[in-house]
């Protein structure tokens, strides 16, 4: 019961900070930030969740020397999250394969991947996606801000995030931010 409670508790914090991006507050700080160590850090926090899946089903492929960015760490954290939460959800257990892989791009760019072999997203839905409370979860499995969330605190952070999947192909959504020299210093 006390790991039921903890999973909600922490599921409600989630939808909490979801919406938090959604209402008007103060801007967070900005600095320099290893995308990689952010990668990272949610691949910690998500240790537990993970035993219940496959050892190899997510893999990394952080580029090294990685050029920082500029942002916000706890709602990059966010972004990886709910990527790779959703990833989870729409792979198939011990099939599923999931690859979080960093690059950069051009001399102006960071890239975050986050692939998967799962369902694959319908053609009807791709421009759904990003919508607050577009969900195609099952009803108690989803709120449908989770992308939302993402695309909002990307394109606050300079970036953008786009997706690539069909049908039972699986999905790679992109993430876009620019490196920290070409960063905004002020949000």
């Amino acid at each position: 019961y006390l790991d039921i409670i903890h999973k909600e508790c922490r599921r409600c914090a989630d939808i909490v900070q979801s919406l938090l991006t959604f209402s008007p507050r103060k801007s967070p700080e900005f600095c320099r930030v290893d995308l990689n160590k952010l990668v990272e850090n949610v691949m910690r926090l998500l240790h537990h969740r993970l035993k219940q899946f496959p050892p190899n089903m997510i893999s990394l492929a952080l580029a090294p020397d990685l050029p920082a960015i500029q942002g916000n760490p706890a709602e990059l954290e966010q972004v990886i999250l709910n990527l790779v939460l959703n990833a989870l959800d729409a792979v198939d257990g011990a099939e599923g394969e999931i690859v979080l892989r960093t690059r950069s791009k051009d001399d102006d760019w960071v890239i975050l991947e986050v692939t998967d072999n799962g369902l694959g997203i319908d053609a009807d839905n791709m421009n759904k996606l990003f919508e607050p409370f577009f969900t195609t979860k099952p009803l108690g499995q989803g709120i449908g801000i989770g992308l939302s969330t993402c695309y909002h605190i990307l394109q606050a952070h300079g970036g953008e995030i786009t997706v690539d999947s069909a049908p039972r192909e699986g999905a790679m959504f992109t993430a876009t931010l620019p490196q920290y020299s070409h960063s905004k210093t002020t949000r």
